[in-house]
């Protein structure tokens, strides 16, 4: 080790990690299973995640923020599509 390291640690990312590992995989599987790759945003927020307790928000921000994942308008409300060459 330099003497110039140092070393810190974050309380349960452990936890944290898988958590978002599966929460990732969760959703990835439930878009990939829709027809059109599509949903609509009522729809994927009344989505319970069986294996990830972060909460759907966290989970379509995530996705969002990636580039995965994209916000579309129409008349009967904001749509969520899967981004070409992301499935």
């Amino acid at each position: 080790h330099d003497s110039q390291a140092f070393w810190f640690s974050v309380p349960h990312v452990g936890l944290f990690t898988t958590w978002l590992s599966a929460g990732r995989s969760e959703l990835s599987t439930l878009l990939n299973r829709m027809r059109r790759k599509e949903i609509m945003k009522s729809k994927l927020k009344s989505h319970i995640l069986k294996k990830s307790n972060l909460g759907m928000d966290f989970h379509i921000l995530d996705f969002e923020a990636s580039g995965r994942l994209v916000e579309v308008f129409s008349i009967h409300g904001t749509i969520y599509r899967v981004r070409r060459g992301c499935s």
